[in-house]
């Protein structure tokens, strides 16, 4: 009869810490997700900052002094961060409204089927400069994004239109 010998691992987590964060996440994920929630109005959302913010506080665990604290900034951060995307969304929306007349051309199904089927950081790229009619510098403007890279994405998103247009 062989003896069975548990090889040591260095993935072995301690059971300490994990028991410590288990208890944490326990203890707090309702009032984290419920205090997001008080602040975007939107209960899934709110779930998706707790979860990154623990998410957050797992990867640094060992580090941070007060976890509680640390959820709580993270959490604030994860909801401003919320807040700003919507101000440059409707911003945005705001801005092409005004921008597009009622009778604006818009690209025949065919080639709208292919632009959608971009990945939506080119797509955006394409459909300011294409259907919106903004030049490049107010594309990067409203992006957020540098010109180059404004530049690079068309390059980009033109080539993967070019490869889509030929196969279909």
């Amino acid at each position: 009869m062989t003896e069975s010998v548990e090889a040591p691992s260095l993935l072995r987590v301690d059971d300490e810490p994990k028991a410590r964060f288990q208890r944490l996440y326990v203890e707090l994920f309702s009032d984290l997700s419920g205090y997001c929630n008080a602040l975007v109005r939107d209960e899934s959302l709110a779930v998706e900052f707790a979860q990154e913010a623990f998410v957050r506080l797992f990867a640094r665990w060992r580090a941070v002094r007060d976890p509680k604290g640390f959820l709580f900034l993270v959490a604030t951060n994860l909801v401003r961060d919320e807040w700003r995307r919507q101000v440059r969304q409707r911003s945005l929306v705001d801005r092409l409204s005004r921008r597009l007349p009622p009778s604006a051309s818009l690209p025949d199904d065919s080639t709208y089927d292919l632009i959608a089927r971009l990945p939506s950081r080119l797509r955006a790229v394409v459909v300011l400069t294409y259907v919106v009619d903004l030049p490049l510098a107010e594309v990067a403007e409203t992006l957020g994004l540098p010109l180059g890279t404004v530049k690079r994405r068309l390059h980009e998103a033109r080539a993967e239109l070019r490869v889509a247009w030929e196969d279909s």
